[in-house]
């Protein structure tokens, strides 16, 4: 962990001796009274704690709050639902890509038993996220979204006029600066499911406005399409902030 998490703002809160956070700051940080690590409020603020006892009763620390966190990008994704074990890679990504919303869809090439995973029946995809934000240096959980379908992804969307789904096989042309107004605040990236999209999507995308590009020649799966679209959208966008000094 390059942070960690705390649940609500308080200047001292206290362990327990098992407390998880408490072994980590203890056996894997190895510090001790009087030092300091690096603590953060989900979706809140940043800052210092310091260790003032640890002993039988307890870890005891003394929180200072004092960063905001990196900003949110104002980007919203919509994939379409892959197998359990790359939608964990995507959910423990999310927090470091920075993104704003991800709501997953069931495509038409989406296997139905995806959504009856532990992965979203149980808090396991809260606990990446979680995971996801302590080693990106970063307080902000993004909000996560389920849809039966593409209709049902786009049906109430934002008012934006930056609509893109990515498409190699009936693509208008590269992702590339010229794809993006930078004045514009923000940006719908939507993704098909590992097989692709249906030609009914594709035309349930062209109905809502979205332009069909590409990331190259090359297929991508789609936890490395998802990484490189939104590494790109925020470049174009102009919104890569210097790294938080401590």
């Amino acid at each position: 962990m390059n942070l960690i998490l705390l649940d609500n703002e308080e200047t001292s809160i206290c362990w327990s001796p098992n407390e998880p956070r408490a072994k980590h700051v203890r056996e894997i940080l190895r510090l001790g009274v009087g030092d300091n690590f690096i603590v953060g409020i989900k979706n809140g603020r940043m800052g210092r704690a310091r260790i003032l006892e640890d002993n039988t009763e307890g870890m005891r620390l003394e929180i200072s709050l004092q960063w905001a966190p990196p900003a949110i990008l104002p980007i919203h994704l919509l994939i379409g639902l892959p197998r359990p074990q790359v939608a964990r890679r995507l959910l423990r990504e999310m927090p470091s890509l920075g993104v704003k919303k991800v709501t997953f869809f069931s495509a038409e090439k989406s296997e139905l038993s995806y959504r009856q995973s532990r992965l979203w029946s149980t808090g396991e995809w809260r606990k990446l996220l979680s995971e996801g934000a302590e080693l990106a240096f970063s307080t902000h959980i993004p909000t996560i979204q389920h849809a039966d379908n593409l209709s049902q992804a786009v049906e109430n969307l934002e008012a934006c006029q930056i609509r893109i789904a990515f498409d190699l096989y009936e693509t208008e042309g590269p992702f590339d600066r010229h794809s993006i107004n930078p004045y514009e605040n923000a940006i719908l990236l939507a993704f098909g499911p590992e097989g692709g999209w249906a030609p009914r999507e594709r035309q349930v995308l062209r109905d809502q406005d979205f332009r069909l590009l590409s990331l190259g020649a090359r297929v991508m799966r789609v936890e490395t399409a998802v990484i490189a679209a939104t590494a790109l959208a925020s470049a174009h966008l102009g919104k890569i902030g210097k790294p938080l000094v401590t």
